[in-house]
C-alpha cells in the first residue's frame, strides 16, 4: 500500500513537472487560450479535432529557437531578433547611439492565418507577433516572414515594423520599416 501510494505520487509530480515545462514553451496568453479548450498545443503544432482524428497547424518555427537573428534595413539600422520558445521573441532594435530592446508573442489565433504587407520592396507574407513592453511607445508589433508573394520560392527572411499611425516619439517615428536578414 504505502509503495502504490509512493509510486502514485511520483507519477503526479512528474506530471506537473512536464506541464510547467510545457507551458513554459508558450506565452501565458498562448497557453491560456488552448488551455481548457478542444485544441490542443503538442510541441510546435495544435491539433484541432476533427471527425477522423486531428488536423495539425505547426506554429511558425523557421526561427530556430535561441539564435540571434542580424536584420538591416536601408538606413542602416540594426534588427536583432531572437526566439526564446514556440511563441515569444526577444527584439532590439540599434540606431546610432540609441537602442530598444522588448518582447513580442505570437497571438493565440495566429491560425487564422498569415497578413500579407505591402511595401516598395514587394508584398510579403508575415507572421504577426505582438509587442509585450508597456514602455516602448508607439512599436505595436513586428511581422515576420520568408516569402515574398510575387515569388514561388521562399527568399531570405525579413522583418516589418508596425507602429501606432499618429506616434509623436522622435526616437522611433524616422525607423525603417522592412527589414533584411544581414549576409
Amino acid at each position: 500500500m504505502t509503495r502504490l501510494f509512493a509510486i502514485s505520487v511520483l507519477i503526479i509530480l512528474i506530471s506537473c513537472n512536464m506541464e510547467t515545462r510545457n507551458n513554459q514553451n508558450y506565452s501565458q496568453e498562448f497557453y491560456a487560450y488552448f488551455e481548457n479548450g478542444d485544441i490542443n498545443i503538442k510541441s510546435d503544432s495544435l491539433l484541432f479535432p476533427k471527425e477522423a482524428g486531428f488536423e495539425t497547424i505547426i506554429i511558425p518555427t523557421y526561427l530556430i529557437l535561441n539564435k540571434e537573428y542580424h536584420f538591416n534595413d536601408n538606413q542602416k539600422q540594426e534588427l536583432i531578433i531572437k526566439r526564446i520558445n514556440f511563441t515569444d521573441i526577444e527584439f532590439e532594435i540599434i540606431r546610432d547611439d540609441s537602442e530598444i530592446k522588448g518582447t513580442a508573442s505570437l497571438p493565440p489565433t495566429f491560425y487564422l492565418g498569415m497578413e500579407s504587407v505591402g511595401t516598395s520592396e514587394g508584398e510579403f507574407w508575415i507572421d504577426i507577433y505582438d509587442v509585450k513592453n508597456k514602455d516602448i511607445k508607439c512599436l505595436t508589433t513586428i511581422g515576420i516572414g520568408h516569402q515574398n508573394i510575387s515569388e514561388e520560392n521562399q527568399s531570405d527572411l525579413y522583418a516589418f515594423l508596425y507602429f501606432e499611425s499618429n506616434c509623436q516619439s522622435n526616437r522611433i517615428k524616422d525607423y525603417g520599416e522592412l527589414f533584411w536578414i544581414k549576409k
